[in-house]
């Protein structure tokens, strides 16, 4: 009877860290990390080593950019005896995390013990394409690897880029011009790939080089791309950590900050020229995804140029820390500097 008993009570427990575990995995799954955080924080004062609770909390670490914080949680997961699937996905974060922090032999060993773990389709996958992303895949053997103040730069073997030097030196040039516009402080070096022919990199990466991943200080771009645009994405998203963000306004800023020297409103009145309706910022700015790149982007840049001298310091970076169309403050304002600005845009 007392065996019975006992069974009974073991089988009650479990069931209910299991339902404690499913109601966390939800709360991340759902994006509500302050609450995640809070009841992580309660749980582990009790249960320090727990795995599954230790995992998803240096998750949610993680994905709120506290980098250094969330590798202690997801060491303890990833050597725990925890479930496979529970060291799978530790192993997977702490790869991104220790690549950020420019811990790149660690974040290496991380990401391909995930795949040795081979325990979720979701975490190898993960783990896969941040092996493709990173450089570690035997794709970058003979890619021309040179660091410099700011960066590390890989170029793509047989590079057309004939001058390294310049191309290093202009890229840390505008670095420094943009940190002096919107100052940040980057955890580490950025990882910038350059890329000869975009065929490679979609082969590669399964999508067009010419991308950042500011979270992560991560750009794959073309040997001729713009100089400022993906260093843009990084920059304005550690200076300013933008709340939510929009298409418009996302790659507005970094079309005005590309530095590329061409008048922003006259690409953006040839390219509205060849649109059959008259451009609605307000349209375009809530259904960004809606519309295609060759109009969207010259668009934003403008707008974006257009906001920055008619608003004040501190208002036009209210607008790129929280990018939503709702947020504004003044809609009356709003719409004003809309319409002053749409006036001229499709003005022949």
């Amino acid at each position: 009877m007392k065996a019975l008993l006992f069974l009974i009570s073991l089988l009650a427990v479990r069931t209910a860290w299991s339902q404690d575990i499913e109601a966390l995995s939800k709360l991340y799954g759902s994006g509500a990390y302050a609450e995640l955080d809070r009841q992580c924080i309660d749980l582990l004062k009790t249960f320090p080593d727990h795995p599954e609770i230790n995992m998803l909390y240096g998750r949610s670490l993680a994905d709120q950019e506290q980098t250094v914080k969330a590798i202690g949680y997801l060491s303890k997961a990833a050597v725990s005896n925890g479930p496979a699937y529970v060291r799978a996905w530790s192993y997977a974060y702490l790869g991104t995390c220790y690549f950020t922090i420019d811990s790149i032999e660690k974040s290496r060993a991380s990401l391909l013990k995930c795949v040795e773990l081979n325990a979720t389709k979701n975490a190898t996958g993960y783990a896969n394409r941040r092996i493709s992303y990173y450089g570690f895949s035997d794709h970058y053997k003979d890619w021309e690897v040179i660091e410099s103040k700011h960066f590390r730069f890989l170029f793509q073997d047989s590079s057309n880029v004939k001058n390294k030097t310049h191309f290093i030196e202009e890229r840390e040039s505008v670095f420094e011009e943009l940190v002096a516009r919107f100052p940040a402080t980057l955890p580490g070096k950025i990882d910038f790939f350059v890329w000869n022919s975009t065929d490679d990199g979609v082969n590669q990466l399964g999508a067009s080089p010419g991308f950042a991943r500011p979270e992560e200080l991560l750009v794959h771009c073309r040997y001729n791309q713009t100089v400022g645009h993906e260093m843009t994405h990084i920059i304005v998203h550690h200076s300013l950590h933008p709340k939510t963000k929009s298409r418009l306004i996302n790659e507005g800023i970094a079309v005005l900050y590309d530095f590329s020297g061409r008048l922003k409103m006259d690409i953006a009145k040839l390219a509205a020229s060849s649109s059959t309706e008259p451009i609605s910022i307000k349209d375009m700015w809530m259904r960004g995804a809606a519309f295609d790149e060759s109009l969207l982007y010259p668009v934003g840049g403008a707008w974006l140029g257009f906001l920055e001298t008619k608003l004040s310091g501190e208002g036009f970076r209210q607008i790129l820390q929280n990018q939503s169309y709702e947020a504004y403050p003044n809609r009356s304002e709003l719409e004003s500097l809309i319409a002053e600005f749409e006036s001229l845009l499709n003005s022949k």
